[in-house]
């Protein structure tokens, strides 16, 4: 598989308009880019790869990355319209080989697609070459956590799902990332259909499936010791690292109130607490001119004509005005304080 960015988005600043803003890209060609005589793998150990070989099928999965607010011309039924490019697409490309790769073999790459480079060597090594089907839980998994699986899977875009039947009963290990020794093995089995019913909202996605591929789980649930591991299935690849800790949720959690202390309405936000200081919003007490904003109405909001401050409601909500109330406090989830 390859991994190919058209390049990067440059975002205003911190002063500057919302709309100064562009992209730097060199789109990919994706007719050159479907065509098998573009790519060549080789070998000097490996006498499959003697003499170049050429992929047998290709597919290709694309998908903006990075948008930006650019807007050069405004029609009234169809919004913005750019003639520049406005956003920084992803392509993953797969490539189907006549015959596997070999662990420890070395190999030439040769493309004419790619922007950045023609020609690259690496040796195959599948305890550390990652496999975008390989997926683990990157937060990690707890010491005590009665299951702890990983799962492989993939959809390869306009070459569908990823057929993984011929892996079924595949070893897989974990391997120690700081050692590069297997601390411990499982078989690869058959999870679930790519076929299986994920939502009653049956046409939002093909067989009502957002995965739209067959799912095989490795099974180490039995595995308790602490450490930094990347999960090896053989024939496929590596996940991401990842660790297996008793206190592996301490973070996550820490993460999550200080993001509900950051978004909390109604108090100030200080030094030694956060760097990211401001003033206590929405607060009637110490809001300066927020005092007599918040009032109590007995008018119903879903009586009223419109969400969007319609003059027709004003009427009515100003005679069911109760007078000021002294409350503060609820979270900013949109971050317009």
């Amino acid at each position: 598989m390859l991994h190919m960015k058209d390049g990067y988005a440059i975002y205003h600043k911190n002063g500057e308009a919302r709309n100064h803003e562009s992209v730097v890209v060199e789109l990919l060609n994706s007719t050159d880019a479907s065509n098998t005589f573009a790519y060549t793998i080789s070998s000097i150990d490996d006498a499959n790869y003697t003499s170049p070989k050429n992929p047998t099928s290709i597919g290709r999965k694309t998908k903006g990355s990075e948008f930006t607010w650019m807007c050069q011309t405004w029609d009234n039924t169809k919004g913005c319209i750019n003639t520049d490019p406005d956003h920084v697409k992803e392509h993953w490309i797969y490539l189907s080989l006549p015959t596997p790769l070999v662990n420890g073999k070395t190999y030439v790459f040769q493309t004419s697609v790619a922007g950045n480079g023609n020609t690259w060597t690496f040796i195959y090594d599948e305890t550390k070459l990652r496999s975008e089907a390989v997926h683990v839980n990157q937060i990690g998994y707890s010491t005590r956590s009665a299951q702890k699986y990983g799962y492989v899977y993939h959809w390869m875009g306009d070459k569908g799902g990823l057929d993984l039947s011929a892996f079924n009963n595949a070893a897989f290990s974990l391997i120690d990332v700081n050692t590069g020794s297997s601390a411990f093995s499982g078989q690869l089995k058959f999870r679930k259909s790519k076929t299986n019913a994920e939502t009653g909202q049956i046409t939002d996605t093909p067989n009502a499936n957002f995965l739209s591929a067959d799912v095989y789980e490795c099974d180490f649930s039995s595995f308790n010791t602490p450490g930094e591991y990347v999960l090896k299935v053989d024939g496929i690849g590596s996940s991401f690292p990842f660790k297996i800790a008793g206190d592996i949720y301490r973070m996550p959690f820490y993460t999550a109130i200080r993001g509900l202390y950051h978004n909390r309405s109604g108090i100030e936000l200080k030094q030694p607490y956060t760097e990211y200081t401001r003033p206590a919003p929405h607060n009637p007490n110490i809001t300066p001119g927020f005092s007599g904003k918040l009032r109590y109405s007995s008018s119903r909001f879903v009586d009223w004509k419109s969400e969007d401050n319609d003059p027709a409601d004003k009427p009515v909500i100003e005679a069911a005005d109760k007078g000021p109330i002294n409350t503060w406090g609820w979270y900013q989830d949109a971050g317009d304080w």
